[in-house]
């Protein structure tokens, strides 16, 4: 972590933008440098969160879902109708997106962006969600192009 940040820093940080309304919190980060390109967002709208993300380039990117150490105490991690539920913990819904269980001495669940057509949607939901539900949902559009990620509900 570093805390004393040249100009040179600043010109090369990578930056998002952050909205806050009553209904939902969103923020987008665009990352682009001689490494990796990306373009990804968070929606908090109630108890769901929404990860979306295009426009991923460089070699060999991944996009890690969620890593603990083996020996914390999240729980079991259980693949369920192309879902994740991690046992104590959340449950992830994946929208036509593929993903990928890693453990040796963290438990990963990771997106290989190069094998997505380098973007992907997910939600993550409390604990107390049912894991057979399905994504998307019913009454949540979600929209995402190389420039524009929403997340729109309409039932409010």
């Amino acid at each position: 972590m570093k805390n004393n940040f040249t100009k040179e820093d600043i010109k090369n940080l990578r930056s998002g933008g952050c909205l806050l309304t009553n209904d939902n919190i969103s923020s987008m980060l665009n990352v682009c440098d001689e490494n990796v390109c990306a373009k990804k967002s968070w929606f908090v709208m109630g108890d769901h969160i929404f990860c979306i993300g295009t426009d991923i380039h460089g070699e060999e990117v991944k996009t890690t879902v969620y890593n603990v150490p083996l020996d914390f105490n999240h729980g079991e991690i259980v693949f369920n109708n192309n879902n994740v539920y991690i046992e104590n913990y959340c449950t992830i819904l994946f929208n036509n997106t593929e993903y990928t269980l890693h453990n040796n001495l963290i438990n990963i669940v990771y997106i290989d962006n190069d094998t997505n057509n380098n973007e992907y949607e997910y939600v993550i939901t409390p604990l107390e969600k049912n894991i057979e539900s399905n994504y998307p949902y019913t009454n949540i559009a979600t929209f995402k192009n190389n420039d524009v990620h929403a997340v729109y509900d309409f039932k409010k």
